[in-house]
């Protein structure tokens, strides 16, 4: 025991007296000046980066930590919170998502994607968590009360942890070692105050309900309990927990900013919605574009042009935070066999339920249906539940605009809601498993060794409910009178299919619901198995040093070996793509790869104690990697550090990372959906012009002429490709650690990051597509775009799409500059107060999809427009990539007996809406609105109070966002399915009010 709380001391010590951590926690000043005398007494440190564990050794690349009082200062149990707070974090996957969740939550720094983000438990990969093939970590596994720290890397890891650490590391060091039994519960809500009049007036002039007053919402609950030991005569140490976790939905409907689906319109905001309405919306087509677009009117029951009032609300009822609830628990197990073997194991398990709830599904014009405008009656196929009234204006003057003879047969499209069945919900179902065995020690004096073998399994199940079967509906919307005088399906519907009645009020029967909807459910696992061996020497011990060094050159070398699998098997609804206003057909999956590695690393002192060489740190790594895709990968880095004088330091590191494709990325199926934002030819004043559009498949009739989809979404035909490769990045760090003397318990970090992605897989962007086609008439772009035949759009129906297949044609690159400050300032008799800054400027954000393209003059080979990000949000851009984020806190250690006081000041800077951009690929001048066109500068202050009742007992209070700061407000048009949840970004801001919290800590 003692032995292990001097090392862990020890460390706290060495790590904040060298600033390897980028904002050095207030827990590790305090113990500084004293723990730096028990320097002789320190074993070993790990530092995220390297597998180097030496005393002395110090990251030459950014590092970030977040400590366990962090945690409990910040109030906050659901992990992707706590790691979202930090400025070189970017929303991913999270509980505030409901359309385009899928029940994970991930991490993505520098907004390079969570894929080239590889997350890490005690150093070691954690598996994917989802089936689908993708290379994502679902952090919910992770138990927030376990955690002692966690490390965030910037910039290239692959040499020391393999593929996928592009944009960096973030390594959670668990508390492997506990002693003694704790228990945690804590229970929040969030609270919210609607005082915007401007959107009340607006909701309640539009007819539907408008929240006022008070609302408190997304109540959550949470447990924890630990317990450890150590067994044998403190040869070993047994570590246990449990967690529990149940959070409440909240819904756009109860806040007044989310309460519509804000649109633009007549020089302001407007509540505007899906034209696949609650009323039902025809549509009809003919040679000169859309000749029908009529909806039932609620109250008379008749045919009328449709208005932009009719368009169906459908943010007020998607789920803000989807309600969860979530079991954790796991076990660390450490035993010295002797002095030269070390036993331990890890394992964690979760089981997380989570609901996603979207506005009611329907009809979304899923099949083209025939009404016979001939005579009406037993044995004939007129439609018997068109009304006289409906019937004339679709017999009549819209039979004629098709150019068809009174009594043929019309063609027309059918969008309604399913209001009647109510929320399309999608149930997730994620279980799992982390399992480590490790053997570890030391040998020859010299030398240490470990050696691992682990498994990762996670399971998915995803039910899909309250949706229509497409096919049904293509049969109960063709009804006809049978011999026997009744209304029944058309034929060849089977005998319990009953028809679907849009033509009146009021006409959709439960027996009709009973026969459309039906659920969907896909299952799959993915599994991911490492064997691992390494060791490391000191050769200082062999007299391998340089002379003006301290110590002596250190080396690491050892070999992995990996295998990924995924396997994903929807049910048939699934598979056949018959659900209505699905993503299309979804296909089963089965792929893996193995990869084999061997790896180096050495760490050589160069000078030390010298002049103007205080120290002197050269450092490198290089690792091979052999995969049985069909390729070979190569990635090294070699960093330096040097320390002038005892106050500066100087670092400087070179990464060449690699990402291999994931296996959604190489085996998905190719498949049809939303996907795609607008269509620059679309709409009655398109972006582009007649000529432009016309290289995209726009007929002369069509343009001006193509219907808008409200919801600013269309079809993408996405999906794997076999013949991907490995992308490279290559990262540049420079910085530097400033520590003066004459300024004690000050620390500072500057360090700026350069990360290039070459061969980038990705998919390409839709809009990108169009634009580039428009512009350059590049044939591989044009031919990605396949428009509807009958009317050239390319959402109205499955038939228009834009394929966006995974390529490796891309470049991104991301350069900015982290800032980390820390100060501790003793107030003797008033205790001692601690500051901490963490920010990050963003420089530049640059994607390029295609490197190059055709001349349209010479078909010469010419560099592929570009954008930069950094600084805009929106349909391209997703996310707000602020410029300037930071997170600045004070902590004041009272001189009142176990009385600390915590505040945090979160600040998101200024951005743009992306069509604002210059870029050919980003401007998009229509969809710039007057007073939507950025979002200000946002701050939040968060405010907490802990008081230790006695040794055993703590209490903690606390809210965040204390002032109730409403999140800003993007219109649709702006407004990204999946990142733009309820016209916010709400996995970037603080979508539903201050969070509330309470938390009891017992320890025995």
């Amino acid at each position: 025991m003692g032995k292990n709380r001097i090392l862990q001391h020890a460390i706290r010590a060495v790590l904040t007296a060298a600033a390897a951590s980028a904002a050095v926690p207030a827990a590790y000043a305090q113990t500084a000046p004293a723990a730096a005398a028990a320097a002789p007494e320190l074993q070993e440190v790990v530092v995220t980066g390297s597998r180097i564990q030496s005393a002395n050794l110090i990251s030459a690349s950014p590092i970030t930590t977040v400590t366990n009082v962090d945690i409990q200062q910040s109030g906050l149990t659901r992990v992707e919170d706590i790691l979202n707070n930090l400025p070189q974090v970017f929303a991913g996957q999270g509980s505030n998502m409901s359309n385009g969740a899928d029940g994970t939550s991930t991490l993505d720094l520098h907004d390079l994607g969570p894929q080239r983000t590889l997350v890490l438990v005690n150093g070691k990969r954690v598996a994917p968590g989802a089936p689908d093939g993708r290379n994502f970590t679902d952090i919910n596994q992770i138990p927030a009360e376990l955690i002692e720290r966690v490390e965030v890397l910037t910039g290239g890891a692959s040499s020391t942890y393999g593929a996928d650490a592009v944009s960096g590391v973030v390594n959670f060091i668990m508390n492997t070692h506990y002693e003694g039994v704790k228990v945690d519960a804590q229970y929040g809500m969030f609270n919210h105050n609607n005082h915007e009049d401007l959107y009340q007036n607006l909701v309640a002039s539009s007819g539907f309900p408008s929240p006022t007053g008070s609302v408190d919402s997304g109540f959550q609950k949470d447990v924890s309990f630990i317990a450890g030991s150590n067994f044998a005569d403190g040869a070993g140490n047994a570590t246990v927990y449990a967690t529990y976790n149940n959070q409440a939905e909240n819904i756009g409907g109860q806040f007044d900013y989310s309460a519509c689906s804000l649109s633009f319109g007549g020089g302001h905001a407007i509540c505007g919605g899906s034209g696949t309405n609650a009323g039902g919306t025809f549509l009809a087509y003919g040679s000169k574009g859309n000749i029908l677009h009529s909806t039932v009117d609620p109250a008379t029951g008749t045919f009328r042009p449709s208005v932009a009032s009719d368009n169906f609300n459908f943010g007020a009822l998607n789920f803000f935070q989807r309600p969860a609830e979530r079991w954790t628990a796991g076990s660390f197990v450490n035993y010295d066999v002797n002095e030269h073997v070390k036993v331990y194991n890890e394992f964690m398990f979760m089981r997380n339920e989570t609901t996603g709830g979207i506005a009611p599904g329907g009809d979304f014009a899923n099949n083209l249906l025939n009404l016979d405008c001939g005579a009406v009656g037993p044995g004939l196929s007129g439609n018997p539940l068109i009304t006289a009234q409906e019937r004339g204006i679709l017999c009549g003057p819209v039979l004629a605009a098709q150019g068809v003879a009174p009594g043929g047969v019309l063609q027309y499209y059918l969008e309604r809601r399913n209001i009647e069945g109510g929320l399309r919900l999608t149930d997730f179902t994620n279980t799992d498993f982390h399992e480590v065995l490790g053997v570890k020690g030391d040998f020859l004096s010299a030398w240490k060794y470990d050696a691992y073998a682990q498994v990762g399994i996670t399971d998915q199940q995803q039910l899909n409910t309250n949706n229509f079967s497409a096919s049904k509906l293509a049969l109960a919307e063709n009804p006809v009178t049978n011999a026997a005088g009744n209304i029944v399906c058309g034929p060849p519907a089977p005998a319990n299919c009953v028809p679907y009645n849009p033509w009146v009020p009021g006409g959709v029967t439960a027996a009709a619901l009973n026969y459309l909807e039906v659920p969907s459910l896909q299952q799959g696992s993915a599994r991911e198995y490492v064997v691992h061996a390494d060791v490391t020497g000191d050769l200082g011990t062999y007299g391998v040093q340089v002379p003006w060094a301290k110590s002596g050159v250190q080396i690491n070398f050892g070999t992995e070996y990996r295998s990924e699998s995924a396997v994903l098997q929807p049910d048939e609804e699934n598979l056949l793509g018959d659900i209505a206003g699905g993503a299309g057909a979804l296909l089963p999956l089965a792929g893996n790869f193995h990869v084999a590695e061997v790896f180096t690393e050495f760490n050589a002192p160069i000078m030390d104690e010298m002049p103007f060489a205080e120290q002197l740190t050269l450092n490198g790594g290089y690792r091979y990697s052999k995969y049985t895709l069909g390729f070979s990968t190569n990635t090294y880095k070699i960093g330096l550090e040097w320390a002038p004088v005892r106050d500066v330091r100087f670092r400087a590191s070179y990464n060449q990372a690699v990402r291999a494709p994931n296996i959604a990325e190489l085996f998905t199926t190719a498949s049809i959906g939303p996907g795609g934002s607008i269509d620059p030819c679309w709409g009655t004043a398109p972006t582009l012009s007649a000529a432009q559009c016309a290289r995209t498949g726009v007929t002369a009739a069509q343009y001006g002429n193509l219907g808008v989809n409200p919801a600013s979404q269309f079809n993408v035909q996405t999906g794997g490709n076999a013949n991907l490769h490995a992308e490279t990045a290559h990262t540049w760090s420079y910085g530097v650690v400033f520590q003066p003397t004459f300024l004690p318990n000050f620390s500072a970090t500057v360090d700026y990051y350069d990360i290039r992605i070459t061969g980038a897989i990705q998919s390409q962007s839709g809009v990108s597509i169009i634009n580039n086609c428009a512009l350059t008439g590049d044939p591989a772009q044009c031919g990605a775009i396949h428009r509807n035949p009958a009317n050239g759009s390319l959402w109205l129906t499955n038939a228009g799409f834009v394929t966006t297949l995974s390529e490796n044609t891309g470049l991104l690159e991301n350069k900015g500059v982290d800032v980390n400050l820390h100060y501790s300032l003793p107030l003797d008799s008033l205790g001692k107060l601690v500051f901490n800054l963490q920010g990050t400027d963003v420089i530049s954000n640059t994607t390029q999809p295609q490197t190059s393209v055709p001349d349209p003059t010479t078909g010469a080979l010419i560099p592929g427009a570009s954008y930069n990000c950094a600084g805009f949000e929106g349909v391209t851009c997703l996310n707000p990539l602020p410029h300037w984020r930071h997170v600045f806190s004070t902590d004041w250690a009272t001189p009142w007996q176990g009385l600390d006081l915590h505040a945090q000041w979160r600040y998101i800077g200024r951005t743009q809406v992306d069509a604002l951009s210059q870029s050919s690929l980003l401007s998009a001048p229509a969809s710039v609105f007057p007073g939507y066109d950025h979002i200000a500068s946002y701050s939040y202050l968060d405010l907490s109070a802990s008081v230790a009742v006695n040794s055993n007992f703590s209490v903690r209070v606390g809210a965040n966002n204390v002032l109730d700061k409403d999140p800003p407000i993007v219109l649709s048009a702006n407004c990204p399915v999946g990142p733009c949840n309820n016209n916010t970004f709400s996995q970037t801001y603080d979508p539903t009010g201050r969070f509330l919290y309470v938390h009891l800590e017992a320890k025995f």
